[in-house]
């Protein structure tokens, strides 16, 4: 199979030019062919990539536009992550890269489930990039299309779930709230009374000792706790 006619250039016309003079901006497309295949498809300026390539490697790390290809290569498998169903982390296969003002580079995608319920989708190519944004798209028959944008306020990391018509953005995990200093309290003082009753009852020779363990120590502890 011929790499080089499996960029999804009719998405892409539109994108040529942002991606030319813009290096901030990107696209990440997983999408499916008409034959059924899926590929995943990263496209930026050619100044963006070289960028991020020197960061990654070294400033002259490659002397050949062969050289760069791979490094490119090598750079987007090591920072794009796609997991999808919560298990099935997609593996990528051959990939071309076609390199110009607009760089693309296309892969093919392999373990792709037959059905989608949770995407999470994650490409930290280009975090280095000052004000960077990937618009991500899936595209699967049967999907309306629609896109997300991956940047550094969500660390370029989404968690997608199928609605039953479209992908959504999962609702945020509860945070867990911390323990109220009212509760800390009542638990120190809850500890001081247990170990008071139990010191009491020791033989003569240990109370001074756990005396003072409990007369300063604790209170000490319920001071810090309560911000005093």
């Amino acid at each position: 199979m011929c790499m080089k006619n499996l960029f999804f250039f009719p998405f892409l016309l539109f994108f040529s030019t942002v991606f030319a003079h813009q290096p901030d901006i990107s696209t990440t497309l997983l999408f499916q062919r008409d034959d059924g295949k899926w590929m995943l498809q990263i496209t930026s300026s050619l100044t963006a990539f070289q960028a991020e390539v020197k960061t990654r490697f070294s400033e002259n790390a490659y002397a050949s536009v062969e050289d760069f290809q791979r490094l490119v290569q090598q750079h987007l498998r090591e920072n794009v992550l796609f997991c999808l169903n919560g298990s099935d982390t997609l593996l990528l296969g051959n990939a071309f890269v076609k390199v110009g003002h607009e760089t693309s580079v296309v892969f093919e995608v392999q373990k792709m489930p037959e059905t989608i319920t949770t995407v999470l989708a994650q490409n930290t190519s280009f975090k280095h990039i000052h004000r960077n944004q990937s618009a991500l798209i899936v595209l699967k028959k049967g999907f309306p299309k629609q896109h997300f944008v991956l940047n550094d306020d969500n660390a370029q990391r989404v968690n997608l779930v199928f609605d039953g018509q479209k992908l959504v953005l999962a609702p945020a995990a509860p945070e867990r709230s911390a323990p109220q200093p009212g509760v800390l309290l009542l638990a120190i003082l809850g500890l001081f009374s247990g170990v008071a009753a139990l010191v009491w009852g020791r033989p003569a020779f240990i109370q001074p000792f756990l005396r003072c363990l409990i007369l300063v120590v604790v209170p000490l502890g319920v001071f810090a706790q309560c911000g005093v």
